[in-house]
């Protein structure tokens, strides 16, 4: 038909349709108009008036005519919709619509069919159903048009659609089976088929697939991919050095012969043998060099799956050169990046991240390098959140068990404290996982609770050995769970409660050390509570003094008869805790305890000595007056010889020296008390040697025992220049030495002195002297409990 008359026969074409439709429809003619505009391009249209028939109640088209026209119709939406640059999702759905009717009509299956199926799914980011459909095309009886297309199609979908990851193998395999494959599609299917062997840790089948295929990329335009693959395979085989010098060699080949177009859309050749190289000279300790090779990959890559390869490996290299934080900080905003994005390559990104995190964290921890394998692991938990519980728990408990050996290795007490919190952190969230394991739950709630009560969060160990400690009594870490767990309730300031964990221990597990030990914690908790609960404590401790369970060598029965002799010290029964503590001296004469035994003993000869002479001197028996003296002389002679241990043999540390200016004190306090000639003389050194000791608080008592000794003689400008050189002296004691309240804080001390100084005392000898500030002296004895 001439063109002239078929556009003026077009144009009536054009303004029928938009004429009122008759009740009955000329087939025929109908036919004609869609040819006349299908032929003049105009295929919307021809598939208007097409449809427009179709659905017209007033045709009588035998059902093979209607399946025909509905095919054609299909094939006319379907090409119509191939010319725009983003197809319309309401066309595909229009194109599967039209196709599921031709077959529900009879029309059989074809090549064009299947194709024109597999596209209209891929307009509607149908991938599985897209790949299905053009995977159909592979048949040897397709025509070999419609198979390259399939074939393209096909890699252009798994290349796309980062969900269809796991086909990527067997579409590869199949793809590699047709002997025509063109050379781009050949150097992508054997990349993603040795790819899939690589991601599974397999370099054997990995070589095999390669050398099945490898003589399809041996043509000289060909061979540098290929030689790529091989050093790709090699890396894996654990041969780094091979797999380097294959990356150079592709290098000259590159330089020598350029690289295909149409192949590197399927692949980058420069960019991935790039990344080779870097991951080649990281596997050889390299890693300054890989980093360098890696970041011109990410700088010059647009193939989100390279860049994910090269980002990790990037990561692995920072790690390698020791720079943690850049490395973690790297990965995060890629992955951050990632999530902004929406991006569908997200899940990759996840999982290559987590593998190469997953393997540093386990080189870090064999390598010794605990603390930096925690930070490490951190991330492998995070990026874990999608994975199934039973492997969360185990990467959750690896990452307990690292912080806890980092907390072993720290040097500093605030970093094991804080690799302990987020152990235990770690253990107690894999117990959380570990709901279909009962085996394992007890272990990590262990743990979890050891690591909190080592970190000092008490509160989350006591939560945790309660919960440990619930329904398993027959486990063999209760007991030791109950003691820790009464213990921390005691630490916490709620002794009720861990009377309740003692008393469990001791009822259930009585022949136990851990019990022995709850006996002697349960009668400190019960002195803490005051007097009213003394019998019961001094009962738990008598009973296993008595009880014959606990050897006297066991650390129960050496805590036992301590704290029982702070106890009867406590309640005032001197004589008893005399008996007591002679028994600590007589079977612990080595034991670090054994100068608060000999302070305590010391403490209860003075103190009983005092009460001997309690009474008006006038009712006093002179046999008490006797005894009284007899015991001071005791325990001056006492706190000598403690003295002269700690002097010169008790290990200059704080403790010790307090000990030693209490020691010597308290002796001449005792001497001062005997108020005789000679031991108010010796008395008068030891007050003047303790008034040397500089820094302490002592010293200013020792100047107020002296200036009292001074006015007894009647020396009274004497003992006034001695309290001047006490207020003297107080200028230049630091302020932490005040910290304890006993000994009277500094404006109490500028107080007394002050007054002392300033009253008519120094005018009359017969005057009592002064007495320190309240708190001021000290008995020496410390708390029972």
């Amino acid at each position: 038909m001439p063109l002239a008359l078929l556009a003026v026969a077009v144009a009536a074409l054009t303004i029928a349709r938009f004429s009122p439709s008759p009740r009955s429809i000329d087939v025929r003619t109908a036919i004609d108009e869609v040819d006349l505009l299908e032929q003049s391009g105009d295929l919307e249209a021809a598939a208007q008036g097409l449809e427009r028939l179709l659905d017209s109640p007033g045709h009588d088209l035998p059902q093979d005519i209607q399946a025909a026209f509905r095919e054609r119709l299909a094939d006319l939406v379907y090409r119509s919709e191939s010319r725009q640059s983003k197809p319309r999702p309401e066309a595909a759905r229009q194109v599967l619509a039209h196709e599921e009717l031709a077959t529900a009509l009879g029309r059989p299956a074809s090549p064009a069919r299947a194709l024109r199926r597999a596209y209209a799914h891929l307009w509607l980011a149908e991938h599985e159903a897209a790949l299905a459909g053009f995977l159909e095309l592979l048949t040897a009886d397709a025509p070999p048009a419609s198979r390259r297309q399939a074939a393209t199609q096909i890699v252009g979908v798994l290349r796309d659609a980062p969900a269809l990851l796991p086909r990527r193998s067997a579409c590869a395999e199949r793809l590699l089976a047709d002997p025509d494959l063109a050379p781009e599609l050949t150097w992508w299917a054997l990349r993603a088929w040795v790819r899939d062997a690589l991601d599974r840790a397999d370099p054997g089948l990995a070589r095999r697939r390669f050398d099945a295929h490898a003589e399809r990329l041996a043509l000289a335009r060909l061979r540098g991919y290929g030689d790529y693959l091989d050093g790709l395979v090699s890396l894996a085989e654990d041969r780094p050095a091979q797999a380097e010098a294959i990356a150079r060699w592709v290098d000259d080949w590159v330089r020598a012969n350029g690289t295909d177009a149409a192949l590197n859309r399927f692949g980058h050749l420069e960019l991935l043998n790039r990344c080779l190289a870097g991951r080649a000279a990281l596997a050889q300790r390299r890693a300054d060099e890989a980093l360098a090779e890696l970041d011109v990959v990410l700088a010059a890559s647009s193939d989100p799956e390279l860049n994910i390869d090269a980002a990790v490996a990037r990561f692995a290299a920072l790690v390698a050169l020791d720079r943690l934080d850049e490395a973690l900080d790297a990965l995060r905003q890629q992955l951050t990046r990632a999530e902004a994005g929406a991006s569908a390559w997200l899940p990759v990104l996840r999982s290559a991240a987590r593998r190469e995190s997953l393997t540093q964290f386990r080189a870090l921890r064999a390598a010794g390098r605990a603390a930096n394998a925690v930070l490490v692991g951190a991330l492998t938990v995070e990026l874990a959140v999608d994975e199934p519980p039973d492997t969360r728990r185990a990467l959750l408990d690896a990452l307990g068990q690292a912080g806890r050996e980092a907390a072993d290795a720290a040097t500093e007490p605030t970093d094991a404290r804080a690799h302990r919190a987020a152990a235990a952190a770690a253990f107690e969230q894999a117990a959380d996982l570990a709901a279909r394991r009962p085996a394992e739950l007890p272990d990590l709630l262990f743990a979890a609770a050891d690591q909190f009560d080592q970190a000092g969060r008490l509160e989350d160990a006591s939560r945790l050995f309660a919960r440990f400690v619930t329904n398993r009594d027959d486990d063999p870490r209760a007991p030791v769970a109950l003691l820790r767990l009464a213990q921390a309730s005691d630490a916490l300031g709620r002794p009720a409660e861990a009377l309740h964990w003692y008393r469990r221990l001791i009822d259930g597990y009585p022949a136990l050390n851990e019990a022995a030990a709850a006996r002697v914690q349960a009668a400190k908790s019960l002195i803490s509570l005051g007097a009213d609960r003394y019998a019961e404590a001094e009962q738990l401790l008598s009973d296993l003094l008595a009880g014959g369970s606990v050897a006297p060598s066991a650390a129960g029965y050496r805590d036992a008869l301590l704290t029982l002799g702070e106890l009867l010290y406590a309640a005032g029964r001197y004589g008893d805790a005399v008996a007591r503590l002679e028994d600590f001296q007589t079977l612990y004469p080595a034991d670090p305890e054994r100068f608060t035994a000999l302070l305590l003993k010391a403490g209860a000869l003075r103190r009983s000595a005092e009460l001997l002479r309690a009474a008006p001197p006038d009712a006093v028996a002179p046999a008490a007056v006797a005894e009284s003296r007899r015991r001071l002389q005791a325990a001056a002679d006492l706190y000598g010889e403690i003295y002269q241990v700690l002097a010169t043999g008790g290990g200059g540390d704080e403790t010790t020296a307090a000990q030693a200016a209490l020691a010597l004190l308290y002796r001449a306090d005792c001497l001062f008390e005997l108020n005789d000639p000679d031991a108010l003389d010796q008395a008068l050194d030891l007050y003047q040697s303790a008034a040397r000791i500089e820094g302490r608080t002592e010293s200013l008592t020792a100047l107020v025992q002296v200036a009292n000794i001074q006015l007894r003689r009647g020396d009274t400008s004497e003992a006034a220049r001695t309290l001047e050189r006490a207020r003297w002296q107080l200028k230049s004691i630091p302020d932490q030495a005040f910290a304890d309240t006993r000994s009277g804080d500094r404006a109490a001390w500028s107080t007394f002195l002050d007054v002392a100084l300033s009253a008519n005392l120094f005018r009359d000898p017969a005057t009592a002297g002064p007495a320190a500030p309240t708190g001021a002296t000290y008995d020496g004895q410390p708390s029972p409990n």
